[in-house]
């Protein structure tokens, strides 16, 4: 029995166009939603706030009170990464396990990377997901969504442009909370994915999806596995140097980690080519010194850590780069005179990411 069902987000209301109607439980969610949009065109919803707004609106509207958790996330462009923008859940739901700094890796043969951008995605009970593993460890998206007592789910795919994607995802604590949709509540879906598309878009102003002096070259920079390699790095840096500086570079790679790890490559290349931008250590050199060592913060958690030996950035120039951090789940510094890249450390191990 197939768990993941696909239905057009857009056929159904067709179809039932003729036995649609609204009563004034739906208009008023309609109307408010509406509102939402608007406060989001002129800013006065930070990005991060989104989902509990719009968990808080679609339970008090009496129409999609099962509803109890909200989670806008953003495809990290060439890579399988996914990036949680704004997640918020209701009481029904544990501790949010996946809030705004949580990302993960999926197997570029993941399913939810082939949702037809017109359809939506339904599963009426995770159990009946996680039983695919067949015992081995589930893909930790998965796990946190069962520890978090969530039971069933619905997603929508988003598509801002060819270097910028999302999804924006609804999960209930009731299971088959999705199952018996009617005409209405597609009518809502369509309208929340439009004000997903809106705030996605905000999100990703000033990332590699916007800046057009980039996105044409970094449209074809795709990388083949989500481990890390040296050779890939090295390839990839080439090729990006060549293009943007016109000479060719010296590079050393250096990786002081003996794990094998997963990262997303074409906007860790687009950080280092903005920062390199902005060095005129590496204009003089052209040399390319990076150091890769795992870094532990005081909390426990680890991080990767790209060091660009040599490339000192000052704090303004720092600053004009940290629009970025977000949008590619990067963190920026300098330490001792050296940049550093920094990302959540994601172990390769023997876990089934295809779902």
């Amino acid at each position: 029995m197939n768990s993941l069902k696909e239905r057009n987000l857009y056929a159904f209301n067709i179809l039932k166009a003729g036995t649609t109607s609204f009563d004034s439980n739906y208009s008023y969610l309609v109307s408010t939603l509406l509102h939402l949009e608007s406060e989001i065109e002129i800013g006065s919803v930070p990005y991060s706030d989104f989902a509990k707004t719009l968990l808080n609106i679609v339970n008090k509207s009496s129409v999609f009170v099962e509803i109890d958790r909200v989670c806008l996330a953003v495809t990290q462009s060439g890579s399988s990464r996914i990036s949680v923008v704004s997640s918020f859940n209701s009481t029904k739901i544990k501790e949010n396990n996946m809030s705004g700094d949580y990302s993960c890796f999926v197997s570029r043969k993941s399913s939810i990377l082939d949702i037809k951008k017109t359809d939506v995605r339904i599963y009426s009970n995770i159990d009946s997901i996680l039983e695919r593993y067949n015992g081995n460890p589930a893909q930790r998206s998965l796990r946190l969504l069962k520890e978090m007592g969530v039971k069933s789910g619905l997603t929508i795919p988003l598509s801002i442009s060819n270097l910028s994607s999302g999804f924006i995802f609804l999960n209930s604590a009731k299971i088959g909370a999705f199952d018996k949709l009617n005409s209405e509540d597609y009518s809502v879906l369509c309208l929340i994915k439009l004000l997903s598309l809106s705030c996605l878009s905000k999100f990703t102003l000033s990332s590699i999806s916007t800046d057009l002096k980039s996105g044409d070259f970094f449209s074809e920079l795709n990388q083949k596995e989500n481990v890390f390699s040296p050779e890939a790095l090295i390839d990839f840096l080439g090729r990006a140097t060549l293009h943007f500086f016109e000479f060719k570079v010296e590079m050393q790679i250096k990786n002081l980690i003996k794990k094998q790890f997963l990262v997303a490559m074409r906007p860790m290349v687009y950080l280092i080519i903005r920062s390199l931008e902005l060095s005129n250590s590496f204009m003089a050199s052209k040399k390319i010194d990076i150091e890769i060592n795992e870094y532990k913060k005081p909390n426990g958690n680890s991080y990767v850590e790209f060091k660009l030996m040599k490339i000192n950035l000052s704090k303004n120039q720092i600053s004009s780069l940290r629009s970025l951090e977000k949008s590619t789940s990067f963190e920026l510094s300098n330490e001792n005179e050296n940049f550093l890249i920094r990302s959540s450390l994601d172990e390769k191990k023997n876990v089934d990411y295809s779902v």
